[in-house]
């Protein structure tokens, strides 16, 4: 159909050897490993089939990563989780370059729960202003993906692009709206070898459309794009909603992303340009701009023209600090979610 594909593999890490990771870079494929922090975190929920923890075989695979391959890491958040600050320096120490917080699915929130993973996120967005206003490399997608949506100047209006710019593809060759649903045969799109299932899809779309209705009157909406179509469904009593605890939790990402995005010096600002010329995933931005990095040279990489034709808007290079305090748009306890 003359269409331009990008290939992403989201796996447990546990068979992501030298081998197959070469093969990945090779074909251009970004990488998302699921990892729920350091061994003890990550063991109590993902064991192999002999009833052992997965951890060593996953930080192993990463450390022996090849060069040109950027994998990011996706961290389910539960009670049990340590600090996210500490989670997230974890797993980049273990070679990850983007890490994405995701609270657990399938089981109800609690309001209790929401407001510590609200305070934390405080946290962290402090850490990750400092790391980017000295130039480093956006690490946590929750904030990379809105930050870099804001550069780019386009409304959300998914959550993401699940049934619309991708799909998942399982071993047995089903077709699923994306990897979260793969197993759930009530959301599958066809199979491989018989095609696929493009009213199925619109069909299941248009359903959870209709669930997220609630989105329509937050002011959150065209930044957010709605929840995520699999919570809709494994946990459809806290997936969406004013008071819902997955959407206090997803607002508190987007105020704190606006806050990151105003307090960056121009310097950072005209990196994340050019970030932003390659997509919205951050994972994908970072290893296009690393490629150009490569060809025009580490110095052509790091600076900018002030008249580029994609300058960034607004932007100072004094202190960060001159945009204020985080500001709070709605009440994140829940008065009133990316």
């Amino acid at each position: 159909e003359g269409r331009a594909l990008s290939l992403h593999v989201t796996t447990n890490g546990t068979l992501l050897t030298p081998e197959v990771a070469s093969r990945l870079a090779a074909v251009g494929a970004a990488v998302m490993v699921s990892i729920d922090g350091d061994r003890p975190t990550h063991d109590a929920h993902r064991r192999s089939p002999d009833g052992g923890g997965s951890y060593d075989a996953i930080a192993r695979n990463l450390a022996r990563l090849p060069a040109g391959l950027r994998v990011s890491a996706r961290a389910t958040v539960t009670e049990a989780t340590p600090r996210l600050r500490d989670l997230v320096e974890h797993l980049v120490g273990l070679g990850a370059g983007t890490v994405h917080l995701s609270p657990v699915s399938g089981a109800p929130l609690s309001a209790r729960f929401a407001a510590r993973v609200c305070a934390e996120l405080d946290d962290l967005a402090e850490t990750e202003r400092e790391r980017v206003s000295r130039g480093g490399p956006p690490v946590v997608g929750n904030f990379a993906e809105p930050v870099l949506a804001i550069e780019r100047g386009r409304p959300r209006k998914q959550a993401c692009g699940a049934g619309v710019r991708y799909l998942s593809v399982a071993c047995d060759g089903t077709i699923s709206l994306c990897h979260r649903f793969v197993g759930h045969a009530a959301y599958s799109l066809g199979r491989v070898a018989d095609g696929f299932d493009r009213d199925a899809a619109a069909r299941a779309l248009g359903e959870l459309a209709e669930r997220s209705a609630a989105c329509r009157r937050c002011w959150a909406r065209w930044m957010c794009g709605g929840p995520c179509l699999f919570d809709l469904v494994a946990s459809p009593a806290d997936a969406c909603g004013e008071f819902a605890p997955r959407c206090v939790i997803k607002r508190r990402v987007l105020e704190l992303s606006m806050w990151l995005y105003a307090s960056l010096p121009a310097r950072a600002r005209r990196r994340l340009a050019r970030l932003a010329r390659h997509g919205g995933r951050p994972e994908v931005a970072a290893c296009a701009d690393l490629r150009e990095g490569a060809v025009r040279g580490d110095a052509a990489a790091r600076t900018a023209p002030s008249d580029a034709p994609d300058r960034p808007k607004g932007g100072d290079d004094d202190d960060p600090s001159h945009a204020g305090q985080r500001g709070h748009g709605t009440d994140p306890g829940g008065s009133q979610h990316a």
